[in-house]
């Protein structure tokens, strides 16, 4: 009963990609022999995969008439109950009317280091503290398909690393869809060169400031060893759009709604609170000649001076990487108007002589974060509050 659960669950591996840490280089080894594109030779079989796996294996060769791979289990394999599937069903086999040679036709051996297709790379759009998700996805004989998620950040650098050996497609898309459900913006599947030169430029930025990184850093560091690192990406418009960079710039509002760029300002912690606070601290709240137009002025001005213009030109500076390499990720993720206003958009912000409030995209995820009509109502609850103070000091007891 035990050997059969094992040979059920050595089955479940061969099905799912998916192993224990100990076995996934035999399950790697195993899935290269059932994907036929190897030219099969005894030595393909050395170590032995082990009497479980060898006999999951030639039942699925039997399920698939993989005659090849039978001869090759009958013959050279370690595991004489393998040994036996394997001539069951070649015998079969022949009963079906199948050719069935007597022994394996020798061929050249071919290098182990044919693999299959790696998992494949995936990279997120930035939140407001400039922080991105990158799945560098992979397959190697010793891991079979494997993954590394990092977590980045472009002002500290690279945050976390996790390493996932033997993980399948199917689980990596699971990680995936859990990240999305915590992560709100955008991502895209992107070339292995590019996941693993950011990953790479993070490293180098962590190092740089002496920060010690959380998770699996030994592997990473063999990653990305010789990795040429990717900062930003250099991108060119062609004539037509390049005409159309002022006019996207002044549509880019609408931008403000766009998943990948919702709580995208980098405001900090609570800033309505914030805000508040420093307008306690205006003279002209309590103020009842202050009303209408020139109120509602005075508290945008506020809203600009306390939340966007504290924003230094180093932070516009990685404000303008994150619109250039998101709206990549966009046009990749097939929004090529929103890509390009994106792009647009980080033109004028790479320069500082444009006030961001001045941006649409800019001035519109304000008001989205921080509603005039909040501050309004507060105003007039600080001074109904006044009013009611004064007008118990003048009754009469």
């Amino acid at each position: 009963m035990a050997a059969a659960k094992r040979i059920n669950e050595a089955a479940t591996w061969l099905r799912s990609g998916q192993a224990p840490v100990e076995r996934v280089a035999d399950v790697a080894r195993a899935l290269a022999l059932l994907s036929g594109e190897l030219d099969l030779t005894p030595d393909l079989l050395e170590p032995a995969l082990g009497e479980d796996l060898e006999l999951a294996l030639a039942a699925q060769a039997a399920d698939t008439d993989a005659i090849d791979l039978l001869l090759l289990l009958r013959d050279h394999g370690g595991s004489k109950a393998g040994a036996k599937l394997a001539r069951k069903a070649l015998f079969g086999a022949r009963q079906r009317g199948l050719q069935v040679p007597e022994k394996l036709v020798a061929r050249s051996a071919v290098s182990l280091a044919r693999k299959p297709d790696p998992l494949p790379c995936y990279c997120s759009s930035f939140d407001s503290t400039g922080g991105q998700i990158i799945v560098l996805g992979g397959w190697s004989p010793e891991d079979g398909p494997n993954a590394m998620i990092a977590f980045l950040s472009d002002r500290t650098g690279l945050e976390t690393a996790s390493w996932f050996p033997g993980m399948s497609r199917t689980r990596q898309r699971q990680v995936l869809d859990d990240l999305a459900q915590r992560f709100t913006g955008l991502t895209v599947e992107v070339g292995a060169r590019f996941a693993v030169g950011r990953i790479r430029w993070a490293l180098d930025v962590a190092d740089k400031l002496g920060r010690s990184i959380e998770g699996d850093v030994a592997v990473l560091r063999r990653l990305v060893e010789d990795v040429v690192p990717i900062a930003e990406i250099e991108l060119n418009l062609d004539p037509s759009d390049e005409a159309r960079v002022d006019e996207r710039i002044a549509a880019s509002a609408a931008m403000a709604d766009v998943s990948c760029f919702q709580r995208w300002l980098p405001l900090g912690e609570r800033p309505a609170s914030r805000l508040l606070n420093g307008l306690d601290k205006e003279p002209w709240l309590r103020d009842p000649a202050v009303v209408d137009d020139d109120l509602n002025d005075k508290l945008v001005a506020l809203r600009t001076r306390l939340l966007l213009d504290t924003i230094d030109d180093a932070e516009r500076l990685r404000m303008a990487v994150r619109l250039e390499l998101t709206g990549w990720l966009l046009a990749r993720g097939g929004q090529r108007e929103t890509a390009l206003t994106a792009i647009s958009l980080a033109r004028a912000v790479r320069t500082s002589e444009q006030p961001l409030a001045e941006l649409p995209f800019f001035a519109h995820s304000l008001e989205i974060a921080v509603p005039v009509e909040e501050l309004l109502r507060y105003v007039a609850e600080v001074r109904e509050r006044e009013e009611a103070a004064a007008s118990n000091k003048t009754t009469p007891a």
